[in-house]
């Protein structure tokens, strides 16, 4: 199963998540540990899919917790905070979760795979 996921910021970096550090930006390497990879692209124009990640950025220093329903705007999961930037440039990458988990991303048919690995 699928137990993490990340908005990827550019540049190499994504969204890192802590309970005590809270949400902060770290390299991609940060995954390099993980079983199982899968990179996804969602189905959006590339400027859109920038304007998410920025949007990612300014989760930077946010509250990380290990639940959180979609409509709290203080409290962010991994799952839910990669969905809500997308979400907010009009693509609903899991539609019907109330709790967005990374499976559900994982699995979203409004994004392509591009790159996976298991090892």
């Amino acid at each position: 199963g699928w137990s993490h996921v990340s908005l990827y910021l550019g540049e190499g970096e994504v969204l890192g998540y802590d309970l005590l550090a809270g949400i902060y930006p770290t390299q991609v390497e940060e995954f390099a540990h993980y079983r199982q990879l899968r990179v996804l692209r969602p189905r959006l124009a590339a400027d859109e899919r920038a304007k998410a990640a920025d949007w990612g950025r300014n989760l930077v220093g946010g509250v990380f917790c290990l639940f959180a329903l979609r409509g709290d705007p203080q409290r962010w999961t991994c799952a839910k905070a990669v969905w809500a930037a997308f979400a907010r440039r009009g693509l609903d990458l899991a539609p019907a979760a109330v709790l967005v988990t990374p499976a559900d991303l994982a699995e979203s048919s409004a994004a392509d795979v591009v790159w996976e690995a298991q090892r």
